[in-house]
């Protein structure tokens, strides 16, 4: 794969995804002996990965954690 063809979002992504896919697979395989596998999304943290993200930008707004807080019932900051 070329420089220009690579996304760190991408592979952040994928990443994920497989983290879940791993989890459903694991629940399948041992949920008769009754373990469940779970993946967890701990929140955001400010990484060099979103150093370009225009979206990511959102959360150095002053209002944004009340915003979060009023549409998020479990929102914790």
């Amino acid at each position: 794969m070329g420089e220009s063809q690579y996304s760190r979002l991408q592979c952040y992504c994928q990443s994920k995804l497989a983290i879940s896919i791993n989890a459903n697979y694991l629940t399948n395989r041992l949920g008769s002996d009754g373990i469940r596998a779970a993946s967890v999304h701990p929140g955001v943290a400010k990484t060099e990965l979103d150093r370009y993200n225009k979206f990511a930008k959102v959360g150095d707004q002053p209002d944004f954690a009340l915003l979060l807080e009023a549409t998020l019932p479990f929102f914790r900051m």
